[in-house]
């Protein structure tokens, strides 16, 4: 039994703070796209689009979500750049569209006029939506590798050098770095790849090698300096081809074989051999889940369990591909590790049948130890995920499986979309427009939470939730005030308290618990959960963080999460309320709930210790 979970980490808080939507037809519409019934979303948004007297964000809005489902669902490349650019222009809030505006224009026929598509909107993103101005770079990245390598010295050189003018924001995003591999690996410049390579896994020389690759880190880099080079060895193309197979740059791996001949290359015949399988494998997937995913939005379910015996087909002919372990009866999943360093797991992720599967880039043991007892925790980190489930496919980039649990001790990361939010922190946390953007966001909706708060008790409130993590990650900068690079020191610091809460403490809690308690004295899940949620919370070094991770959406839901999280947040608001002299700057007037931003990281730590130490162990 595997239990999937979703990282609330509004992916879209700091790029899109939309207008409060005046439209109740544009929330159902939002409403219907969620459900997976995209049909009616479809419906829906354009009655907005059309409507004239709906707000002109309103109208905007349906058009990007309209070009969305055209390309994404209906692959109508040209119907959605077309709409978009046709919307664009009196589009009030241009960021997130134009960020559509760019992904669509790569994939069509002409990228290299991305840039000047997207130039009047350039200036305005720069600073809210940063990815529009890297996706103007990718356009002249993918116009070039059209061109044999031999002949595009100049068109690569235009993509660098656009690449290296990019804002500083910009390219410090994953998505950046990404670019600057792919563009060193095109021009043959072995150090620039080696810099974006060490920039997506956030790696400072001499770090290269991320730990679940089981590399050197010396090794990483002889890979990149000797293996880019145009007239590289085969076996040093080789090398470094093998190596972006077991990180999963498949794109940039199928551009390196081009580039280099190797599936020509007799002196690396052997070797070629298994990453031609490994690229069947990716083939294979897309040409099984893509039509699955597009169907399933436009129909609803089909044949679900034949398609997850095709994709179990497909899994298994690859790892006997491979000749390694016993056969048919080897497990497909621990043979594809070894072989390309891949992981994951077929199931149902919020009711559709998917693939999640991704490449390995940590896969540690962490000791655990809280109150006396102790345990061990596995951490498997994926990132370049071939499938991350129908519903990461479907939300494009807004939420996606954020991992899940597998065996009670072992936890399967997906990296990506943590990745994605972190990226737009730094500057959340500044002075300036993105800041200014997403207080304005929550002070739109102050009233009517101030007014639900009153009426109908604890329950989730958006604005009061991006209130108390907003404290929490200022709190968190305040420490980091004297780093020379505060915009690295601030993401790595993030992430590194996101994992300690989440997977040492939550999870270590999970597995200490289970050991404690068997047979009939089993936790229930929301016991389980109610639990490892103190410790999260309780041990934390940034408790005000965990505490935004514990009040989401999924409260009071019936779920073993939801039943938890209000469990803990109505005790939370109780002791507020008993104890408010304590609290700097509580307003006696305002309901407890929309003041839980003023609590303490000692107030909530303490809390949490009390209500943990309380129960019976």
């Amino acid at each position: 039994m595997k239990t999937f979970f979703t990282p609330f980490l509004g992916l879209t808080a700091l790029a899109a703070v939309s207008a409060p939507v005046s439209a109740a037809t544009l929330a159902e519409a939002q409403a219907a796209y969620a459900r997976y019934d995209v049909n009616a979303a479809e419906r829906l948004y354009q009655a907005v689009a059309e409507a004239p007297d709906a707000p002109a964000a309103d109208r905007a809005a349906a058009q990007r979500e309209l070009a969305r489902i055209a390309w994404l669902v209906d692959n109508r490349q040209s119907d959605a750049a077309d709409r978009l650019a046709a919307s664009l222009p009196s589009d009030p809030d241009p960021y997130p569209a134009a960020l559509l505006y760019g992904r669509v224009l790569n994939t069509g026929d002409d990228p290299a006029a991305t840039m000047d598509k997207l130039a009047p909107y350039a200036a305005a993103c720069a600073d809210i939506e940063p990815g529009v101005a890297v996706e103007g770079v990718r356009g002249l990245y993918l116009a070039a590798i059209r061109l044999p390598f031999a002949k595009r010295a100049s068109a690569i050189a235009a993509a660098k050098a656009a690449w290296h003018a990019l804002p500083a924001v910009p390219k410090q995003s994953v998505t950046a770095a990404r670019l600057r591999l792919a563009i060193g690996l095109a021009a043959g410049d072995g150090a620039e790849a080696l810099a974006g390579w060490r920039a997506f896994f956030w790696m400072d020389a001499p770090q290269a090698a991320p730990q679940g690759l089981g590399l050197a880190d010396a090794a990483v880099e002889a890979a990149f300096l000797k293996g880019a080079r145009g007239n590289a060895a085969p076996q040093d193309a080789m090398a470094l081809a093998e190596l972006l197979m077991r990180a999963g740059f498949a794109d940039e791996l199928s551009q390196l074989a081009t580039d280099r001949d190797l599936p020509n290359r007799s002196a690396v015949a052997q070797r070629w051999a298994r990453i031609e399988d490994y690229l069947s494998l990716f083939d294979r997937l897309e040409a099984e889940i893509l039509p699955h995913d597009r169907a399933y939005a436009r129909h609803g379910a089909g044949d679900e369990e034949g398609y997850k015996q095709r994709l179990e087909t497909i899994l298994a002919e690859a790892a006997r591909a491979t000749g390694i372990g016993a056969g048919d009866d080897a497990n497909p999943m621990a043979v594809l590790s070894r072989a390309y360093n891949l992981w994951g797991v077929i199931g149902e992720t919020n009711g559709v049948m998917s693939l999640h599967l991704g490449h390995i880039i940590t896969d540690e043991r962490q000791p655990v130890e809280q109150d006396g007892r102790r345990g061990e925790v596995r951490l498997i980190v994926l990132d370049n995920m071939i499938s991350n489930s129908f519903f990461g496919w479907l939300m494009d980039g807004d939420s996606a499986p954020g991992g899940w649990a597998e065996d009670g001790q072992t936890i399967v990361q997906v990296r990506g979309p943590y990745v994605a939010t972190i990226d737009g922190l730094p500057a959340l946390v500044k002075p300036g427009p993105v800041r200014d953007r997403y207080l304005a966001g929550i002070a739109a909706d102050e009233a009517a939470e101030i007014a639900r708060a009153r009426t109908e008790g604890v329950v989730y409130l958006k604005g009061v939730r991006q209130r108390l993590r907003l404290a929490a990650l200022d709190s968190l900068a305040r420490t980091l005030a004297d780093e020379a690079d505060f915009d690295t020191a601030f993401r790595r610091a993030f992430w590194n308290e996101v994992n300690r809460n989440s997977i040492t403490l939550h999870e270590g809690r999970h597995v200490l618990d289970q050991a404690s308690f068997t047979g009939e004295a089993a936790l229930s899940s929301a016991e389980l959960e109610y639990r490892a949620k103190l410790s999260e919370v309780g041990l934390s070094n940034t408790p005000r963080l965990a505490l935004a991770n514990v009040y989401i959406p999924a409260f009071g839901d019936g779920t073993g999460h939801g039943t938890a999280n209000k469990r803990l947040i109505e005790q939370v608001v109780a002791w507020m309320e008993q104890n408010q002299g304590t609290i700097a700057g509580y307003d006696p007037a305002l309901p407890a709930l929309v003041q839980l931003y003023k609590l303490s990281d000692e107030q909530v730590r303490t809390i949490a210790r009390t209500l943990d130490r309380a129960l019976t162990h």
